[in-house]
């Protein structure tokens, strides 16, 4: 399992996020035409151990919401799931997740879709 299946598989079972995306759940980008709200993932960074079978990749999860409230607690949610998680993420056969770390966030709105963006930066530092 990669980890950017470990981090879908993750994000689908922690109630905290379905309850208020409920499957709306995308890789890099949201489909056209997409209910709110929803997140999406996409890798930012990929550097790894070059003596240890480590790697620490970068990813950013992005809340995306119609109103500032939802986004906001969407993104609390996302924060709380990968903060210090430590453990093999995505099920028995996937990734062994040494540390989450919590990066940085940023609050954003687009006017032409009416749409806050909170991005949420974290690294997930695993086993390759």
């Amino acid at each position: 399992m990669t980890i950017e299946q470990a981090i879908y598989s993750y994000l689908s079972e922690e109630a905290g996020i379905t309850d208020i995306v409920g499957t709306r759940i995308y890789p890099i980008f949201l489909p056209q035409d997409t209910d709110y709200p929803a997140l999406t993932y996409i890798r930012i960074s990929g550097p790894e151990h070059h003596d240890i079978d480590v790697s620490y990749p970068r990813f950013q999860i992005s809340c995306w919401a119609k109103s500032y409230a939802e986004a906001k607690g969407l993104a609390d949610e996302v924060k709380a799931a990968f903060q210090r998680f430590k453990g093999v993420m995505g099920g028995a056969q996937g990734v062994e997740v040494i540390q989450g770390v919590f990066m940085n966030d940023l609050d954003l709105y687009d006017n032409e879709t009416q749409v806050y963006h909170i991005p949420v930066d974290i690294k997930l530092i695993h086993r390759k």
